[in-house]
């Protein structure tokens, strides 16, 4: 069983679709395109400077030992986490934005 910090509970008690793991971090997309994460803040848990991005249009989490990417409804690719597992995609993408990939 996995413990959900308190201040996370009320977002993940309805419309949670699906969630995610790695090694040390979840992240659920909920019913609207958004996504909650928690836990280890270093493997992905923490996607607060990511926020804006995650708020709406997310179809689909996946997670490596230590990161996570999320595909957008528009084709577009959004990563956080620990960077030796996935969490930058800025060598792979086109813009200088670490964390989020435009439609490829």
């Amino acid at each position: 069983m996995v413990a959900i910090p308190l201040r996370f509970a009320p977002l993940l008690t309805q419309g949670v679709v699906q969630v995610c793991e790695n090694m040390c971090a979840f992240a659920a997309i909920k019913a609207n395109g958004s996504v909650v994460t928690w836990d280890e803040p270093a493997c992905g848990g923490d996607s607060s400077a990511l926020a804006p991005l995650l708020t709406e249009g997310v179809v689909q989490v996946c997670g490596t030992a230590g990161a996570f990417a999320a595909i957008k409804l528009e084709g577009s690719v959004v990563t956080w986490g620990s960077a030796g597992h996935g969490g930058d995609s800025s060598a792979v993408c086109s813009t200088s934005d670490a964390g989020h990939c435009p439609s490829l």
